[in-house]
């Protein structure tokens, strides 16, 4: 598009000379912006009121705006308003949770509605602000086809990102009920924290009933402990279950105590809804077809009632479990968030960015000032982090690249590299068809070696003249052998 906004238009810019040329160059642009879509409509959402501009910008045409509110029955008028007027889009601000209801309103009555990021929208020095006023920008930047449109899934895959927020809030509050419980056993002097490493595990929680159901005893309170944990011997255990059991903790303990049952109940039911909501999804591969589980593979920190790894691979068709550091928890997240179809993304680094786990290219004067990666509060994101430090014990290609570069930068750049890596071979093989293939250790050490030989022969080419090394470079060569030679003769 060889055009320009308004407040930018101009007849002809200098710009500075470059390095690379003599001449200033210049660049023109056209005195009108071309209309992309024509029939567009621009909204500005608020919590109980959207204001809606419809009409195409031509010279002395007023911009027509309507207010609507944001009850069901008005979403549905301003749908028939919409499509009264021809609207073949239309493009809304992401603001908090307020957009979902009317999004999902104009993409069921086929008005293929756009998300829009706030920061894309941003004001213009010398533009007036004012809800009217928003909804007008919004539309007339639509119309030159200005906005990107963020990714919003499918419905099913929007119930699915909504069980698993639900579901991750949940886990911190039962975490935060295990805590408070712990304090108050504290406070009576009850030092559960320094015999068991988890309070949620099956000693804690019978410890925690007899406590609650009037034991008060070190002895019987020893015997509900499990074996393993009795090997550290009763000596030491016995003065840790000595305490002052005051009514107050006491019944303050039982308050948490129920808070976190009823926690850990919600959690059960939202991970059977996210069960089913997965068994819904077509099937791409036979779970009989399963591979070989990896080594030291396990699910029982997810706390999941089914068995995940045959569900993700009769869904993607393939075992991403075999990638390193990418177990289940990585790839619940990678379905509730974008589902199993990542077309949406031209490529794995429109992915990667999309992530937050690319660099950001900022650069002025031939310089770069920031290689950063953007700041971005993606669920998705951190389940690839924790691989990447899961991916950095293994003994594989990644493993050995993930430590080698926590040797070169910081080890929280080296963590968002590799799990750049990592996001980046999940959208090839879902999205290219890239075979699934653990390269080893030593696969990548010969890769570097072959890379390290070229880079060489590649820097050597520039002393060879008339198909001969220049005298002194040979004479630095042959003084290298003969010193390689005589060491390797004192070494014997």
């Amino acid at each position: 598009m060889n055009s320009t906004p308004t407040a930018f238009r101009t007849k002809k810019m200098s710009l500075k000379r470059d390095a690379s040329s003599e001449k200033n160059q210049t660049v023109r642009y056209t005195k009108r912006l071309e209309i992309v879509h024509p029939h567009c409509a621009g909204l500005d959402i608020h919590k109980e009121k959207i204001w809606v501009c419809t009409s195409p910008f031509h010279d002395g045409v007023a911009p027509e705006v309507s207010t609507f509110a944001t009850d069901t029955g008005s979403l549905e008028k301003l749908a028939a308003y919409l499509r009264e007027r021809k609207i073949t889009t239309v493009a809304l601000e992401s603001t908090g949770v307020y957009w979902l209801p009317t999004f999902l309103m104009l993409r069921q009555k086929n008005l293929n509605p756009i998300l829009v990021n706030p920061r894309d929208v941003k004001n213009i020095k010398g533009r007036p602000k004012s809800d009217r006023a928003d909804c007008v920008w919004i539309c007339r930047l639509h119309s030159y086809g200005f906005l990107r449109a963020s990714f919003v899934p499918p419905d099913v895959v929007l119930d699915l990102r909504s069980f698993y927020y639900a579901h991750e809030k949940l886990t911190v509050d039962s975490a935060s009920m295990l805590q408070r419980m712990n304090d108050e056993l504290v406070k009576m002097n009850i030092r559960v924290d320094l015999i068991l490493t988890d309070l949620s595990g099956a000693s804690g929680i019978r410890l925690i009933e007899a406590i609650l159901g009037g034991e008060c005893s070190p002895e019987r309170l020893y015997q509900l402990l499990d074996e393993q944990i009795m090997k550290k011997g009763k000596d030491v255990i016995l003065p840790y279950l000595h305490g002052d059991y005051r009514e107050g903790n006491l019944a303050i303990l039982r308050t948490w105590y129920d808070l976190y049952l009823g926690i850990r109940k919600e959690i059960s039911r939202i991970n059977q809804k996210i069960y089913e909501l997965l068994q819904s999804f077509p099937k791409k591969a036979d779970a009989k077809d399963l591979p070989r589980v990896k080594k030291n593979y396990r699910e029982d920190k997810l706390d999941f009632p089914y068995e995940l790894r045959p569900i993700f691979f009769e869904i993607y068709g393939v075992d991403l479990t075999q990638l390193p550091g990418i177990g289940a928890g990585v790839l619940l997240a990678l379905v509730c968030m974008v589902g199993t179809d990542l077309s949406p993304w031209p490529s794995a680094k429109h992915f990667v960015s999309w992530l937050g786990l690319a660099p950001i290219n900022k650069e002025s004067a031939g310089y770069r000032k920031s290689g950063s990666t953007q700041r971005i509060n993606n669920l998705l994101s951190n389940a690839f982090k924790m691989a990447a430090m899961a991916a950095k014990r293994t003994t594989t290609d990644i493993g050995r690249t993930a430590r080698h570069l926590a040797g070169r930068i910081l080890p929280k750049k080296a963590k968002v590299a590799t799990a750049r890596k990592l996001a980046e071979l999940v959208y090839n093989i879902l999205q290219n068809g890239m075979e699934l293939k653990v390269k080893t250790e030593e696969e990548y050490e010969q890769r570097r070696k072959q890379r390290d030989i070229q880079f060489f022969v590649k820097g050597l080419f520039k002393y060879i003249i008339n198909g001969q090394l220049l005298p002194e470079v040979e004479k630095v060569y042959q003084e290298h052998c003969q010193g390689i030679k005589a060491a390797s003769l004192t070494n014997a």
